[in-house]
C-alpha cells in the first residue's frame, strides 16, 4: 500500500488520501502538486529482513538530482550509485560511416568476432572501438557480466533463462534472441541474479 504523502502545503483531504491508498503496491501514483512540482511515489515489495524501499519522483525541477537516504552506505547502495552514474556515460560506436553514442542500457550484449567488438541492441548492430576486456572493466559495476569468452551480456535485458546441455544456460533476451551462457560463467550469472 502506498504510504500517506501530500505535496500540498495545506495537506490533502480524506477523500484524496483514500484515493491514493487504494492504489496497488507497485503502481506509480500522482500524489500532490506544489509550485508546479508533481510528485510520484512507489513502494517496492517487502524483502525479508529489509525495509521496503521508498521511491519518489518530483517533476518540474530545473536539473536532475538523485539523493539516496539510507542507514549505511553498504555495497548495495554503492551498486545503485554506480548504476545511476553509468546512465550518464554513452559508448561511442560506428555504423554506416557515422559515429553513434549508445546508452549502455540499450545494449543487449557485446560480442567479439574476428578481433572486432560489436554492440547489439534490439534493432541494430554497431562496431565499438573498445575491446571486450575494456568494456567489461568499464561496465563491471553495472548490470553487465561476461557470459562467454567472446561475449558480455546485459542482465537487465534478459527475459528468461533455461538450462542447456553441459551446464550451460540459454538466455532469452528482451528482443527474443537466444544467447548461450557458457558453463564457465553460468555460476556468476546465477549469483548476480540472486538465483543461488
Amino acid at each position: 500500500m502506498a504510504r500517506r504523502f501530500c505535496a500540498n502545503q495545506g495537506g490533502c483531504d480524506d477523500a484524496y488520501q483514500a484515493d491514493m491508498l487504494g492504489t496497488a503496491d507497485a503502481e506509480w501514483c500522482k500524489i500532490g502538486r506544489q509550485a508546479n512540482v508533481v510528485a510520484y511515489e512507489n513502494t517496492f515489495l517487502h524483502v525479508e529482513g529489509r525495509n521496503p524501499m521508498q521511491i519518489s519522483v518530483q517533476e518540474g525541477h530545473p536539473a536532475l538530482e538523485v539523493i539516496i537516504q539510507c542507514p549505511t552506505a553498504d555495497a548495495s547502495i554503492q551498486k545503485i550509485k554506480t548504476l545511476l552514474q553509468a546512465q550518464e556515460k554513452k559508448l561511442p560506436c560506428f555504423k554506416d560511416n557515422a559515429t553513434h553514442f549508445i546508452d549502455p542500457a540499450d545494449a543487449l550484449y557485446f560480442e567479439s568476432v574476428d578481433k572486432r567488438s560489436y554492440l547489439y541492441t534490439a534493432r541494430d548492430v554497431y562496431e565499438t572501438p573498445l575491446r571486450l576486456y575494456e568494456l567489461e572493466e568499464q561496465l563491471a559495476d553495472a548490470l553487465f557480466i561476461r557470459s562467454a569468452k567472446a561475449q558480455i551480456i546485459n542482465l537487465a535485458q534478459i527475459q528468461s533463462l533455461c538450462p542447456d546441455f553441459g551446464g550451460r544456460i540459454e538466455a532469452v533476451m528482451s528482443n527474443g534472441e537466444k544467447l548461450i551462457v557458457s558453463r564457465q560463467y553460468a555460476k556468476t550469472l546465477k549469483e548476480r541474479l540472486g538465483l543461488t
